[in-house]
């Protein structure tokens, strides 16, 4: 009796997966799916793996506490040239992690804690080779192009000083440089208006003065996300 039920279990599970099998493959919303003469904007997030944004920092008054994982988000826009050629428009962010201040002498202290970020805004170019393909739900794609890395320090703090007394204030500065990157990655069209993407690319990043003690930022970014496809 059991072997029988175990058989008809197995018969029903396969039954089962030849349906899904075969929906998947003979539904008109798979077959549609493809990029030809349309656009994607979508968001994508995942590890940077740059050593800047990794290393503890500490001195005798400061302490910066990074993530090994320090998760970068990504918005992204690709409007299409013409045929396979892509406009690449990107916005970032990332943490470079939390700034801790612990200053104290016989006169004087402060405390504070805040936060230190990098934000890559890059335009370039994408190159889809199936994209005028009708019927491709895999899309392959390499992309290329400048960027603008802006780095921001932002602390608050309070403490008290024989000058001033006791005090409250916040603390920001910015650096900017230029950069560039590049990668490759698949965009997966579930539908005709639904993509899951994915993208691996190295982001030049090298700042003039530090950046919370440290100016190399440059790295790997693998990410992945999701997208909206139109016309």
């Amino acid at each position: 009796m059991n072997h029988r039920m175990a058989l008809s279990s197995r018969s029903g599970l396969a039954v089962v997966i030849t349906l899904w099998s075969t929906l998947l493959v003979s539904s008109p919303v798979w077959a549609q799916a493809d990029l030809v003469g349309k656009n994607l904007i979508g968001v994508r997030l995942g590890p940077w793996l740059a050593d800047g944004l990794t290393t503890d920092i500490k001195t005798e008054y400061v302490r910066v506490v990074s993530s090994s994982t320090a998760f970068h988000l990504e918005l992204f826009y690709l409007y299409n040239l013409k045929g396979p050629l892509f406009l690449d428009l990107n916005f970032g962010g990332v943490s470079r992690g939390d700034i801790r201040i612990n200053y104290q002498t016989e006169t004087e202290y402060e405390s504070g804690f805040g936060t230190a970020m990098v934000y890559p805004l890059g335009i370039g170019l994408g190159f889809v080779p199936l994209a005028t393909r009708p019927n491709q739900a895999i899309q392959p794609f390499v992309t290329a192009g400048g960027s603008l890395v802006i780095g921001t320090e932002t602390i608050s703090s309070s403490g008290y000083s024989p000058y001033l007394g006791n005090f409250i204030g916040i603390q920001s500065e910015s650096r900017e440089a230029l950069g560039w990157y590049a990668g490759a990655g698949l965009d997966w069209l579930l539908g005709r208006s639904f993509a899951l993407s994915f993208i691996c690319k190295y982001q030049y990043a090298h700042f003039g003065e530090e950046l919370v003690g440290v100016k190399e930022y440059s790295g790997t970014q693998i990410l992945v996300g999701a997208a909206y496809v139109y016309k």
